[in-house]
């Protein structure tokens, strides 16, 4: 995906759900989780 810190605002290929998801497992285990979560996105 591209943007990486605007990711979290744009990117067409980002849901809502995914988003929710996303602050889910941000707000539980924190940043290394968010920085392999960008990593994993920009393969979709």
């Amino acid at each position: 995906m591209d943007g990486g810190a605007g990711d979290r605002q744009g990117g067409g290929a980002v849901t809502g759900s995914d988003e929710a998801a996303r602050d889910l497992i941000t707000s539980r285990v924190g940043p290394q989780v968010t920085a392999t979560a960008r990593r994993s996105s920009s393969t979709l």
